[in-house]
């Protein structure tokens, strides 16, 4: 096992890599403006209810048809709200237009490691690295950290993310607690 320093460095290096690939895509990073809090709130709230709550429970998880929905939007447009006041909001948007949004990160820097809320990549724009990048770009924002801590867990992104963070030598941790 590589000491946490050097694996940091080599994910910094593997970040760096992928970043480079995506002018090629036509992908580049924005902060979030109050102009995307609907897009964000609106997919978030379908998204995540249609993969974080539905999709645990089709495998045996989480009781969904017991749920009561106005009692999800409530609640969770409030962790919602609570987590881009209080963290960072990063887009990722064409270069051409930073208008046009391929996704987002919601994500802050916490308890030593790079917190992410919620990454979300519009459907047509998925395997073709703007989620890794999105981490990329969190986890370099967050410093020399040597884990990724997930507060929301979706399907099916949820493993794809945890195996690319083990890829980069990194430890995923995960802390529902952390959204509030």
């Amino acid at each position: 096992m590589m000491p946490a320093e050097t694996r940091a460095v080599e994910f910094l290096r593997s970040v760096e890599h992928r970043v480079s690939r995506l002018p090629e895509l036509g992908v580049t990073f924005r902060e979030f403006v109050e102009d995307d809090r609907n897009f964000i709130i609106n997919s978030y709230m379908h998204g995540y209810w249609a993969t974080g709550i539905s999709e645990p429970f089709r495998a045996g998880g989480f009781p969904v048809s017991l749920m009561d929905p106005e009692a999800y939007t409530v609640n969770q447009r409030a962790i919602l709200l609570g987590l881009m006041a209080s963290g960072v909001v990063i887009m990722a948007c064409s270069a051409k237009d930073p208008w046009f949004v391929f996704g987002y990160l919601i994500g802050e820097v916490a308890e030593g490691a790079a917190v992410v809320h919620y990454v979300r990549v519009k459907k047509n724009y998925r395997q073709q690295g703007i989620a890794g990048a999105l981490m990329g770009e969190m986890v370099t924002r967050a410093g020399n950290v040597c884990r990724v801590v997930f507060s929301h867990w979706a399907m099916p992104g949820g493993p794809v993310l945890v195996d690319w963070i083990k890829k980069r030598g990194l430890r995923p941790v995960w802390n529902p607690y952390l959204a509030r």
